[in-house]
């Protein structure tokens, strides 16, 4: 869709629900402008996005506590260790910078990228994208101390499934770096918030250091091993069950869906 092809003047009848649905960060949303135009106005009465705050919240993924939490030979799994980082990559000049983030994060501690913006493979033939718990979570169980579940965009509550999934059988502490507020959803002590440190180089000295200290970096990886990743009901069951319990709407700004999902929602670093 363009300009060109805008949907014609048309009103939603009363009482009837019209549902604003995308998984996608809204700088990566595409043609979704058009909710801020006249005839979109107020229109589109529920949401259906990874927003908390959505009428069907739709989040890429949930973590679990586990009981008891899951025996394993930690010692073993951190004495095989000898690489930095790990980044599975596929989007390589994004909004959020990460790829100039993660070149200077390169100077401090090495980090292997992985998929179409690197140089290395799971194994031959592989796609991280399909194969990532077949064939890339045993390396990188194997190898190495963190992964990096960079975003693409600093958006409220953007989390995608990269982060979730390092939660399902693999032995490495996530590195986050995005616009949600990772300290308020997530258990404490199972992951590194970049936006914490005030530089890549700042994170990376941190990492070097993590990794020199065993006992330290072992407690880490047990608490993680206290959660599972685990995927999210179907959004065609919620949507059902919200319209069999129809409730009412929530307020939105302005009456404007873009206003309340696109405006003043994603802040990306104009440098790093």
């Amino acid at each position: 869709m363009n300009k060109a092809h805008i949907v014609p003047n048309f009103t939603r009848p009363a009482g009837q629900r019209w549902v604003m649905f995308t998984p996608e960060a809204p700088c990566r949303a595409g043609n979704f402008w058009i909710l801020n135009t006249t005839q979109f106005i107020g229109q589109f009465n529920w949401s259906l996005t990874y927003h908390l705050d959505s009428d069907i919240p739709r989040p890429y993924g949930k973590l679990r506590r586990v009981t008891p939490a899951p025996d394993k030979n930690y010692d073993a799994i951190y004495s095989s260790k000898h690489v930095q980082a790990a980044w599975f990559v596929s989007h390589c000049s994004t909004e959020s910078l990460r790829m100039p983030y993660v070149h200077r994060l390169q100077k401090i501690v090495p980090v292997h990228i992985f998929g179409k913006c690197g140089n290395y493979s799971c194994a031959e033939g592989s796609n991280y994208r399909r194969d990532d718990n077949r064939r890339c979570f045993p390396l990188l169980s194997r190898k190495y101390f963190y992964y990096l579940a960079f975003e693409n965009s600093f958006c409220v509550d953007y989390v995608t499934e990269k982060f979730f999934k390092l939660f399902t059988n693999a032995d490495v502490i996530p590195v986050v770096r995005g616009g949600a507020n990772y300290k308020r959803y997530f258990p404490p002590d199972t992951f590194i918030d970049a936006s914490d440190f005030d530089s890549p180089e700042a994170l990376g000295e941190y990492l070097k250091d993590l990794s020199q200290e065993k006992d330290r970096y072992m407690k880490m990886l047990r608490k993680k091993s206290e959660y599972e990743y685990v995927a999210v009901e179907s959004w065609h069951c919620k949507l059902c069950e919200k319209m069999n319990k129809d409730t009412g709407v929530q307020w939105y700004p302005e009456n404007n869906m873009w206003t309340w999902f696109f405006k003043d929602q994603c802040n990306n670093p104009k440098q790093i």
